[in-house]
Protein backbone atom coordinates (compact mmCIF):
# COMPACT_ATOMS: atom_id res chain seq x y z
CA UNK A 1 0.00 0.00 0.00
CA UNK A 2 1.14 3.61 -0.95
CA UNK A 3 2.05 6.47 1.64
CA UNK A 4 0.70 9.91 0.52
CA UNK A 5 2.83 12.42 2.02
CA UNK A 6 0.99 14.36 5.01
CA UNK A 7 -0.49 17.64 4.23
CA UNK A 8 -0.99 18.52 8.31
CA UNK A 9 2.23 20.95 8.07
CA UNK A 10 -0.17 23.77 7.53
CA UNK A 11 -1.88 22.83 11.16
CA UNK A 12 0.81 23.19 12.93
CA UNK A 13 1.50 26.99 12.83
CA UNK A 14 0.12 29.56 14.71
CA UNK A 15 0.22 32.50 12.74
CA UNK A 16 -0.03 33.31 9.07
CA UNK A 17 2.54 35.12 7.29
CA UNK A 18 0.79 38.60 8.69
CA UNK A 19 1.41 37.31 12.71
CA UNK A 20 -2.53 37.19 12.75
CA UNK A 21 -3.16 34.43 15.46
CA UNK A 22 -5.13 31.63 13.39
CA UNK A 23 -4.54 28.53 15.85
CA UNK A 24 -8.26 28.46 16.48
CA UNK A 25 -8.91 27.95 12.91
CA UNK A 26 -9.68 25.08 10.75
CA UNK A 27 -7.35 24.15 7.54
CA UNK A 28 -8.98 23.44 4.76
CA UNK A 29 -9.00 19.91 4.25
CA UNK A 30 -8.64 17.55 6.65
CA UNK A 31 -4.83 17.21 6.76
CA UNK A 32 -4.93 13.63 7.35
CA UNK A 33 -3.52 10.77 4.44
CA UNK A 34 -6.41 8.71 3.32
CA UNK A 35 -5.84 5.47 1.47
CA UNK A 36 -3.35 3.87 3.64
CA UNK A 37 -6.40 3.30 5.93
CA UNK A 38 -6.88 -0.53 4.29
CA UNK A 39 -7.23 -2.88 6.35
CA UNK A 40 -7.31 -5.92 4.03
CA UNK A 41 -4.25 -7.25 4.26
CA UNK A 42 -2.97 -7.26 0.51
CA UNK A 43 -1.17 -9.37 3.18
CA UNK A 44 -0.99 -12.22 1.25
CA UNK A 45 -2.85 -14.82 -1.63
CA UNK A 46 -5.49 -16.61 -0.20
CA UNK A 47 -4.10 -19.56 -1.24
CA UNK A 48 -0.62 -20.09 0.30
CA UNK A 49 2.45 -21.47 -1.56
CA UNK A 50 4.78 -24.00 -0.01
CA UNK A 51 3.88 -26.97 2.56
CA UNK A 52 1.14 -26.71 5.54
CA UNK A 53 2.71 -28.09 8.30
CA UNK A 54 -0.39 -28.60 10.83
CA UNK A 55 0.49 -28.76 14.65
CA UNK A 56 -3.00 -30.02 15.18
CA UNK A 57 -6.56 -30.41 13.82
CA UNK A 58 -7.16 -26.65 13.98
CA UNK A 59 -3.46 -25.03 14.39
CA UNK A 60 -0.95 -24.48 11.15
CA UNK A 61 1.70 -22.34 10.13
CA UNK A 62 1.32 -21.05 6.09
CA UNK A 63 4.36 -20.09 3.99
CA UNK A 64 3.87 -17.42 1.32
CA UNK A 65 5.54 -15.56 -1.01
CA UNK A 66 8.34 -12.86 0.07
CA UNK A 67 9.09 -14.41 3.18
CA UNK A 68 5.66 -14.35 4.75
CA UNK A 69 4.29 -16.75 7.36
CA UNK A 70 1.18 -17.11 8.96
CA UNK A 71 0.67 -19.49 12.18
CA UNK A 72 -2.95 -20.06 14.04
CA UNK A 73 -6.15 -21.30 13.15
CA UNK A 74 -6.77 -22.76 9.79
CA UNK A 75 -10.22 -23.85 7.86
CA UNK A 76 -10.12 -25.58 4.68
CA UNK A 77 -7.14 -24.22 3.89
CA UNK A 78 -7.50 -20.81 5.06
CA UNK A 79 -7.12 -18.00 7.82
CA UNK A 80 -9.80 -18.24 10.52
CA UNK A 81 -9.38 -18.01 14.13
CA UNK A 82 -6.75 -16.33 15.61
CA UNK A 83 -3.05 -15.88 14.19
CA UNK A 84 -0.59 -13.75 13.19
CA UNK A 85 0.87 -12.61 9.85
CA UNK A 86 4.10 -11.57 9.28
CA UNK A 87 5.96 -10.10 6.28
CA UNK A 88 9.24 -7.70 6.54
CA UNK A 89 6.64 -4.88 5.63
CA UNK A 90 3.47 -5.69 7.94
CA UNK A 91 2.20 -7.79 11.21
CA UNK A 92 -1.11 -8.66 11.74
CA UNK A 93 -2.12 -10.10 14.94
CA UNK A 94 -5.56 -10.82 15.34
CA UNK A 95 -8.84 -12.83 14.75
CA UNK A 96 -9.62 -14.43 11.10
CA UNK A 97 -12.39 -15.28 9.30
CA UNK A 98 -12.52 -17.30 5.60
CA UNK A 99 -9.08 -15.91 5.11
CA UNK A 100 -9.61 -12.06 6.13
CA UNK A 101 -9.36 -10.34 9.19
CA UNK A 102 -12.67 -10.40 11.40
CA UNK A 103 -13.50 -8.97 14.76
CA UNK A 104 -10.32 -7.84 17.00
CA UNK A 105 -6.96 -7.49 15.58
CA UNK A 106 -3.81 -5.34 15.71
CA UNK A 107 -1.67 -4.41 12.74
CA UNK A 108 1.50 -2.80 12.26
CA UNK A 109 3.47 -1.20 9.19
CA UNK A 110 7.46 -1.05 8.83
CA UNK A 111 6.87 2.65 8.29
CA UNK A 112 5.37 3.02 11.98
CA UNK A 113 1.74 3.17 11.07
CA UNK A 114 -0.20 1.00 13.39
CA UNK A 115 -4.07 0.37 14.08
CA UNK A 116 -5.78 -1.27 16.60
CA UNK A 117 -9.07 -2.49 16.66
CA UNK A 118 -12.17 -3.68 15.29
CA UNK A 119 -12.45 -5.35 11.44
CA UNK A 120 -15.32 -6.60 9.46
CA UNK A 121 -14.39 -9.11 6.17
CA UNK A 122 -11.18 -7.80 5.81
CA UNK A 123 -11.70 -3.95 6.45
CA UNK A 124 -11.78 -1.28 9.46
CA UNK A 125 -15.26 -1.45 10.71
CA UNK A 126 -15.95 -0.48 14.32
CA UNK A 127 -14.12 0.99 16.74
CA UNK A 128 -10.35 1.54 16.47
CA UNK A 129 -7.14 3.53 16.71
CA UNK A 130 -5.27 4.78 14.04
CA UNK A 131 -1.32 6.06 14.44
CA UNK A 132 0.92 7.56 11.78
CA UNK A 133 4.57 8.82 11.98
CA UNK A 134 5.61 11.88 9.77
CA UNK A 135 8.30 14.09 9.98
CA UNK A 136 6.19 16.40 12.20
CA UNK A 137 4.98 14.14 14.29
CA UNK A 138 2.31 11.27 15.33
CA UNK A 139 -0.87 11.86 14.72
CA UNK A 140 -3.69 9.70 15.89
CA UNK A 141 -6.93 8.20 14.67
CA UNK A 142 -9.65 7.30 17.31
CA UNK A 143 -12.98 6.20 17.03
CA UNK A 144 -15.58 5.12 14.64
CA UNK A 145 -14.79 3.35 11.51
CA UNK A 146 -16.75 1.69 8.46
CA UNK A 147 -15.69 -0.19 5.60
CA UNK A 148 -11.95 1.28 6.11
CA UNK A 149 -13.34 5.05 6.27
CA UNK A 150 -13.59 7.05 9.19
CA UNK A 151 -16.91 7.21 9.84
CA UNK A 152 -19.92 8.26 12.71
CA UNK A 153 -17.66 10.17 15.74
CA UNK A 154 -14.21 10.39 16.40
CA UNK A 155 -11.04 12.06 17.81
CA UNK A 156 -7.95 13.19 15.31
CA UNK A 157 -5.37 14.89 17.07
CA UNK A 158 -2.27 16.87 14.73
CA UNK A 159 1.35 16.40 15.59
CA UNK A 160 1.29 20.05 17.06
CA UNK A 161 -1.83 19.03 19.98
CA UNK A 162 -4.17 20.35 17.76
CA UNK A 163 -7.68 17.99 18.20
CA UNK A 164 -10.74 18.00 16.39
CA UNK A 165 -13.51 15.91 18.19
CA UNK A 166 -16.98 15.20 16.46
CA UNK A 167 -18.41 13.76 13.64
CA UNK A 168 -17.16 11.71 10.40
CA UNK A 169 -18.69 10.88 7.02
CA UNK A 170 -16.89 8.60 4.57
CA UNK A 171 -13.65 9.27 5.58
CA UNK A 172 -14.05 13.23 6.00
CA UNK A 173 -14.73 15.55 8.71
CA UNK A 174 -18.60 16.12 8.67
CA UNK A 175 -21.50 17.29 10.95
CA UNK A 176 -20.72 19.16 14.44
CA UNK A 177 -17.30 18.70 16.19
CA UNK A 178 -15.39 20.63 18.99
CA UNK A 179 -11.85 21.99 17.90
CA UNK A 180 -9.33 22.95 20.33
CA UNK A 181 -5.95 24.43 19.84
CA UNK A 182 -2.74 23.16 21.49
CA UNK A 183 -3.01 25.99 23.88
CA UNK A 184 -6.37 25.39 25.03
CA UNK A 185 -8.39 27.29 22.72
CA UNK A 186 -11.67 25.49 22.03
CA UNK A 187 -14.81 26.33 20.11
CA UNK A 188 -17.62 24.06 18.85
CA UNK A 189 -17.60 24.33 14.89
CA UNK A 190 -19.76 22.78 11.89
CA UNK A 191 -18.15 20.72 8.36
CA UNK A 192 -19.24 19.69 5.79
CA UNK A 193 -17.52 17.38 3.52
CA UNK A 194 -14.23 17.98 5.32
CA UNK A 195 -14.75 21.41 4.94
CA UNK A 196 -15.28 24.42 7.64
CA UNK A 197 -18.70 25.87 7.35
CA UNK A 198 -19.31 28.43 10.60
CA UNK A 199 -18.68 28.21 14.28
CA UNK A 200 -21.53 27.20 16.58
CA UNK A 201 -21.16 31.05 18.39
CA UNK A 202 -19.31 34.32 16.90
CA UNK A 203 -18.70 35.96 19.75
CA UNK A 204 -14.83 36.24 19.06
CA UNK A 205 -12.40 34.03 20.63
CA UNK A 206 -12.91 31.20 22.99
CA UNK A 207 -12.08 31.32 26.68
CA UNK A 208 -8.88 29.31 27.79
CA UNK A 209 -9.75 25.70 28.48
Amino acid sequence: MGVEQSKCAACCADKDESGKDISIQPVEGSGMTGNEEVAETKLAPASAEGTIKVKDSEQATLNFKDDATYTGGVVDGKRDGYGTYKSPTETYEGQWKNDKQNGEGKHTWSDGRSYEGQYVNGRFSGKGKMVWRTDKGTMIYEGDYLDDAKHGFGKFTWPNGNVYEGGWQNGKRHGKATFTTSTGKQKVGFWQDDKFVRWEDDDGEPSQA
